[in-house]
């Protein structure tokens, strides 16, 4: 009875790291999108956005200027939600440490 307890539990422990791993692949993937996608929004902003030479000057320059400022939110926003994500997962990694979920768990396994 005792082994298939700490088998049972094993199994949970590996299932959670497992599940760990992921979400902090699944980040690091997130934040190698964003570095990508935030160095082809830099070489857009300036005259690359502009391919028209139908517009006058003044829609011209309003257009460039609503695009670069749409440009500089579009990180802004992602990268604090991208730090939120981060800290969703490496904080609750560090504060909830795997010697308590251990704890925590024998103790689960020992009442029933």
């Amino acid at each position: 009875m005792e082994h298939h307890q700490t088998e049972k539990a094993s199994k949970i422990a590996y299932e959670k790291a497992k599940k760990r791993v992921e979400e902090q692949k699944g980040f690091y993937y997130h934040l190698s999108v964003y570095i990508v996608i935030n160095i082809a929004l830099l070489f857009l902003k300036g005259d690359y956005i502009i391919f028209s030479e139908g517009i006058d000057l003044e829609t011209r320059d309003m257009i460039k200027e609503g695009f670069e400022k749409t440009l500089s939110i579009i990180p802004i926003l992602w990268g604090l939600t991208l730090l939120g994500y981060g800290a969703l997962i490496f904080v609750r990694t560090f504060l909830l440490n795997t010697s308590w979920e251990k704890k925590k768990i024998q103790k689960y396994l020992n009442k029933n």
